[in-house]
C-alpha cells in the first residue's frame, strides 16, 4: 500500500512539473504619495495581465527611507 502511494505521488509531481514558469518580482516606489502608488500599481498590473503574466501577489510596505513601496510577484509559462 505504501509503495502504491509513493508511486502515485511521484506521478503527480512529474505531471505537475512538466510546465516551466518564469517568475519575476517588480518593485514600484513613490516618494510620499500612496495615491499615486496605487495608480501606478493598477497601471502596471493591467499591462502585465495583458502581456499574459499571472499575478501571484502584491505586497505594499515601506522601504528604508520610509517611501511607500509595492512588490508585485508575477509568473508566466515558458
Amino acid at each position: 500500500m505504501d509503495a502504491f502511494l509513493v508511486e502515485i505521488s511521484c506521478i503527480l509531481v512529474k505531471s505537475y512539473t512538466k510546465t516551466m514558469k518564469k517568475f519575476k518580482v517588480i518593485k514600484i516606489s513613490e516618494y510620499w504619495s500612496t495615491d499615486s502608488l496605487t495608480k501606478n500599481i493598477e497601471i502596471k498590473l493591467n499591462s502585465l495581465s495583458q502581456e499574459g503574466y499571472e499575478i501571484i501577489s502584491v505586497s505594499v510596505g515601506i522601504n528604508m527611507w520610509w517611501f511607500p513601496t509595492a512588490y508585485i510577484t508575477v509568473s508566466k509559462d515558458l
